[in-house]
């Protein structure tokens, strides 16, 4: 009698320790885990996925039935009864009788077996065989529903993780060599001195233009260049005071050039003194160099003045008439 009363013990508890399991899912990895609802405790944990090792506090709230897997462990059996005491004992007391008409202990026991064959309808007829026996129900693909649930024993065991730094502090990048930094600059004066080649060979003629004094400069390097003026020009004017004897020589010297491609004759020269105001106090003329000059060719001249003024501040290199 005392086991046939375990048994259906047994059965109750294994089924209310179904009731008691919840699933918890991991955020990270969608990972499913079975747990019961008391391993959480009150205020909840934290847990670490055993799959991506993802850590998270999981609280009891939200917890759902979950239906056990085979790998549950078997339900504990009932503890033993207890054992009657034997008759004539010092201080037994006397076992009373069902009094008359009252069911006897086997159909009390009958009774209860049919309420929980009743229990076991309203829960969808679960047996201990079929609840921790059972391998599970199988899709359409072969696999097992809650095949993705993993156990929880790693789940449970879990640390707080270690504290990520916010600053990652690594060597710092040592200097190179002063011979990088060498052949760095050797480079970059190659590539400039290139870049004003290139720009002052096809800009030649705006630079003649501008410049006229650098037309020589082509010239001996034979390269052509087209200027757009069609006159004679000064170039490298320099002036000295000299004193010859008693008297005080302003002497001015410089080049005469033909930028044109055709022959100028040239003209007398005349040297102007001028005040700071501009104003012109002293002039003096000469004869050009030579009568013609040839395109591109350059011709030195000379012209002083005797006793040039005390308020001269400036002086002009200019032609008698045009060429």
């Amino acid at each position: 009698m005392s086991r046939q009363r375990a048994q259906p013990y047994n059965r109750i508890r294994a089924l209310w320790r179904i009731r008691e399991l919840m699933i918890i899912t991991c955020p990270s990895c969608a990972a499913k885990f079975k747990l019961p609802d008391t391993a959480l405790g009150s205020k909840g944990r934290k847990v670490r996925c055993s799959r991506c090792e993802h850590v998270w506090r999981q609280t009891a709230q939200g917890a759902s039935p979950y239906e056990p897997d085979d790998d549950d462990e078997e339900p504990a059996s009932a503890p033993p009864p207890r054992r009657r005491p034997e008759s004539g004992a010092a201080g037994d007391l006397p076992f009373e009788r069902d009094p008359e008409g009252a069911p006897s202990s086997r159909d009390k026991a009958s009774a209860f077996e049919q309420e929980l064959s009743t229990l076991e309808d309203m829960l969808g007829k679960l047996s201990p065989s079929s609840t921790f026996e059972d391998k599970g129900q199988r899709n359409d693909f072969g696999r097992r529903d809650d095949d993705d649930i993993e156990d929880l024993d790693a789940l449970l065991s879990a640390e707080d993780p270690d504290p990520i730094p916010r600053v990652f502090t690594g060597p710092r990048p040592t200097k190179k060599g002063g011979a990088s930094s060498l052949l760095k600059t050797l480079v970059f004066l190659l590539v400039l001195i290139w870049g004003m080649a290139l720009a002052g060979f096809f800009l030649r003629n705006t630079l003649v233009s501008l410049v006229p004094a650098l037309a020589p400069v082509y010239s001996a390097l034979r390269i052509e260049v087209e200027s757009g003026r069609d006159e004679v020009i000064f170039q490298n004017v320099v002036s000295t005071l000299e004193a010859q004897g008693e008297r005080r020589v302003l002497v001015v010297r410089g080049l005469l050039f033909n930028p044109s491609k055709g022959e100028h004759p040239l003209p007398g020269l005349q040297l102007v003194v001028m005040d700071a105001g501009g104003k012109v106090l002293q002039k003096v003329s000469a004869p050009a160099p030579q009568p013609v000059l040839a395109p591109g060719v350059q011709v030195p001249f000379q012209i002083a003045m005797e006793n040039p003024s005390q308020l001269a501040r400036d002086f002009r290199i200019l032609f008698d008439t045009p060429p």
